[in-house]
């Protein structure tokens, strides 16, 4: 500390109580702050995540229901099911692949 600074009256010491109260505060305060922005960033994802596989599954149980009312057979709407399902999953797939590569890199 520079010498003129120690004797003003409004510097507090290095090891003044007060002083080391407001410090561990301000760190709690900066920890909780980054733990919620981590909460809405891993809530953001998952939602994400979720649209990637229900539009997929919907647009394939959609497809397979309009194939099966013109054909008049049953199987069309369910493999437009499972293919909805199955390009959903890869899809999600993808997409946590890239968040954790995202997350491992920042």
């Amino acid at each position: 500390m520079a010498p003129e600074l120690q004797d003003d009256p409004g510097v507090s010491p290095p090891d003044d109580p007060y002083v080391e109260e407001v410090r561990r505060k301000a760190e709690r305060m900066s920890r909780a702050r980054g733990q919620q922005r981590h909460f809405w960033t891993a809530l953001m994802r998952a939602g994400a995540v979720g649209w990637q596989l229900a539009l997929p599954l919907v647009a394939g149980a959609l497809g397979g229901n309009a194939l099966s009312r013109a054909t008049g057979q049953k199987w069309p709407a369910l493999t437009g099911l499972l293919l909805g399902l199955a390009f959903g999953i890869w899809q999600a797939g993808v997409a946590i692949q890239r968040a954790t590569r995202d997350a491992g890199e920042g």
